[in-house]
């Protein structure tokens, strides 16, 4: 079950914070509402149920009124507040399943990032995101040209062609400093006893098996 926590400042009633908080009971909501997310002076907080009032004196959430507006990071996304969060909470004895904070708005939505934020439509089920875990792709980002580098950014990275062009050069003079300090003996171990040095080439290396030192002293596991 998911508990849900909005705070605003006391002399704000036109935006709250909102923090939902998946895996404890209201009791412990409470705690944190009141020992992390609410400075008693001067903000007040509400667990499962709407802050912001309208103009006539009735609630956001009331059937029939206009409704308050809710920004939250889209499913996916990282939240940078999250980790604090679930670290601040674990330090007050509570564990949380999941957590997510969000902005909400009484008046009209304001200007937000489509990209990554989105307006909540209706209250999650659940904060846990499930899934298939996707196949890892590989991609020769350095012999692109610029139209598949814009291929490439299309519906994904959403980055323009000097921004492409930059990571490209960026792992272009990566891969020069690899083949100028990479093309060294390596050490091989073959039995216990038995060593031997052998010359190995960039486009052979073979990165998750290899250990290194400073000095570029590669041995294998």
């Amino acid at each position: 079950m998911i508990q849900t926590v909005r705070v605003k400042n006391n002399d704000d009633s036109q935006m709250a914070k909102v923090y939902r908080l998946e895996g404890i009971s209201e009791k412990q909501a409470k705690i944190l509402a009141e020992k992390l997310f609410c400075e008693d002076i001067n903000q007040t907080y509400t667990i499962n149920q709407p802050i912001l009032i309208h103009p006539r004196g009735v609630r956001s959430a009331t059937p029939g009124v206009l409704r308050s507006i809710e920004i939250a990071y889209k499913p996916g996304v990282m939240n940078p507040e999250v980790a604090s969060i679930i670290k601040a909470a674990k330090d007050l004895g509570i564990n949380l399943l999941a957590c997510d904070s969000s902005r909400e708005y009484l008046s009209k939505a304001p200007v937000f990032n489509p990209l990554i934020e989105h307006i909540v439509k209706k209250e999650p089920v659940t904060l846990l995101i499930k899934g298939t875990v996707a196949k890892t792709k590989i991609i020769p980002l350095r012999r692109l040209d610029d139209e598949e580098l814009m291929k490439l950014s299309k519906d994904t990275l959403f980055l323009n062609l000097q921004e492409m062009t930059a990571i490209q050069n960026y792992f272009q003079k990566l891969y020069i400093k690899a083949v100028y300090k990479f093309n060294l003996f390596i050490r091989v171990r073959q039995g216990a006893r038995n060593l031997k040095f052998i010359i190995l080439d960039i486009h052979s290396l073979k990165f998750p098996s290899l250990y290194f030192n400073k000095r570029f002293t590669y041995q294998t596991n």
